[in-house]
């Protein structure tokens, strides 16, 4: 599974658990540092 993917997944997930969009908002902030970041190291 792609790591978009398994985001999409999980952030659907989240929606249907409630989460508040400005916390979603920063999950999705925080997965893109984590994919700029781990380009950066490879």
């Amino acid at each position: 599974m792609l790591l978009s993917e398994a985001w999409k997944k999980y952030q659907l997930d989240k929606k249907i658990e409630r989460y508040s969009p400005l916390t979603l908002k920063t999950y999705c902030f925080q997965y893109n540092l984590l994919l700029r970041f781990s380009v950066i190291l490879i």
